[in-house]
């Protein structure tokens, strides 16, 4: 909440003033979509980006890659499992997958890079070592720049490396450290969180009737749905309910469903 959207629309515009090319890149679709909207930054997924700047990434080479996708898919698989909700064939599913995204990854425009080109990578905290090595040897190579935008203190990269924080800690980076988004005792709740301090945020949210502990799992989904039944109207669209699994997930949407019937 230090305005880092409002910071970057406000750099693109100075960027496209002086004459660049800029590009938005984001590990996930709605992140990605999201840079676009809000910072007018024309953006893509990492994914689609890499094979345009790349387009000597054959199919073939793309089935080098294939023991990443297998252990994604066995990752869905043993969740499907726990679950119940089996997979027939998760190697096969791999496969279909890889393949469909570089079908519809080369059907898209090719990007080229310039010594007048800016890629702004988001939530760069989430990108591994080897993929923000091809970023830079991409960049590199015509004399692009590579901003890097992200919070140490968000999710990390799931595979290997932290690249962006070690980037930080070396070459040292422009911090936003005023906190806009909050207000009153949230913005102190957050400021505790950031010193990491999550008793005192967590004190702060009870002492203001923001956190609620349940007995078991039953009863704290009990407790959300009967929350979410108070709300008004107009606060539906805007209200989320977050869980860790998808069975967790149906019953709350069912209770909720429910509840506004």
């Amino acid at each position: 909440g230090t305005g880092k959207t409002q910071m970057l629309e406000a750099a693109y515009l100075a960027w496209k003033e002086s004459g660049y090319q800029v590009f938005g890149t984001a590990l996930s679709g709605k992140a990605a979509a999201g840079l676009e909207t809000a910072t007018g930054i024309r953006s893509f997924t990492i994914s689609k980006l890499m094979l345009s700047l790349f387009p000597e990434l054959t199919k073939a080479e793309l089935r080098n890659s294939f023991p990443d996708y297998v252990a994604h898919r066995q990752g869905a698989y043993f969740e499907g499992y726990r679950t119940k909700a089996w997979m027939k064939n998760p190697l096969g599913e791999a496969l279909k997958e890889m393949e469909r995204d570089f079908a519809r990854n080369k059907s898209s425009e090719d990007i080229k890079l310039t010594n007048k080109s800016i890629i702004v990578v988001d939530e760069a905290g989430m990108v591994p070592t080897k993929l923000m090595l091809r970023f830079l040897q991409a960049c590199d190579k015509v004399g692009a720049k590579l901003i890097l935008v992200g919070d140490r203190l968000q999710l990390p990269a799931i595979e290997a490396g932290g690249p962006f924080v070690s980037l930080c800690n070396r070459l040292n980076c422009q911090s936003l450290t005023t906190v806009v988004r909050q207000r009153e005792w949230m913005l102190e709740a957050t400021n505790a969180l950031i010193q990491n301090e999550p008793r005192l945020a967590l004190d702060l949210y009870a002492e203001n009737d923001s956190l609620r502990i349940a007995a078991s799992q039953k009863a704290a989904i009990a407790q959300l749905v009967g929350d979410y039944g108070k709300l008004s109207a107009a606060d539906f669209s805007t209200s989320l309910a977050l869980t860790s699994t998808r069975v967790e997930a149906s019953q709350i949407n069912a209770g909720v469903q429910q509840r506004r019937l």
